[in-house]
Formats: C-alpha cells, sequence, structure tokens
C-alpha cells in the first residue's frame, strides 16, 4: 500500500493490528484510542511523526523499540500511562 499519512484518531482502537502492512507509512495519527501495544510499528523505517496521546501505553517494553526508529523526529504521548514514568524520553532518545 502507498499510504503515507494515516488518521485513526478517537476510533476506539484496541489494537494496531494491520499497520504493519503500510510499508510506506511516513505519519500515523492514533490519539483518543486504547492503545498499549505498540509492536506493530516496530518495522516501520520510514514513520516520521508518531501521535498517540491519550492512549493506553504504559510500560517501558511498548516504547524501547522507538529508540531504533532513525526517521522518527515527533512522539507524542502525552496522556499515557508511560508519560507519568520519570526518565521514559531517555530511553526513547537515547
Amino acid at each position: 500500500s502507498n499510504i503515507r499519512v494515516l488518521w485513526l484518531t478517537s476510533c476506539k482502537l484496541k489494537d494496531l493490528d494491520g499497520v504493519e502492512h503500510l510499508n510506506h507509512l511516513e505519519e500515523l495519527y492514533a490519539s483518543f484510542n486504547s492503545l498499549k501495544d505498540l509492536s506493530p510499528l516496530f518495522l516501520h523505517p520510514t514513520l516520521q511523526v508518531l501521535d498517540l496521546d491519550t492512549n493506553a501505553v504504559g510500560t517501558l517494553e511498548n516504547i524501547e523499540f522507538l529508540a531504533s526508529m532513525k526517521k522518527l523526529s515527533t512522539l507524542h504521548l502525552q496522556g499515557n500511562p508511560i508519560a507519568t514514568k520519570r526518565f521514559y524520553r531517555r530511553i526513547i532518545c537515547s
């Protein structure tokens, strides 16, 4: 698929299954859902913008792989349980 920008805001999503097949995805806007597991994004080397505000991302294990995404320049995680954890940004930016 040639989809480069995908808006899934407020869609009551619980998972991102299937997004791994969007090989050219550059921007994903999926705020205001119930997402916990971000693993379908693991092999997205083209992803540049990831907006996951107000979801259910709660553990460092859910976000550690984001550090290996070299093109990722914009990340929004406000309103997730992980955002209350101290130093979570250092793991992603390392």
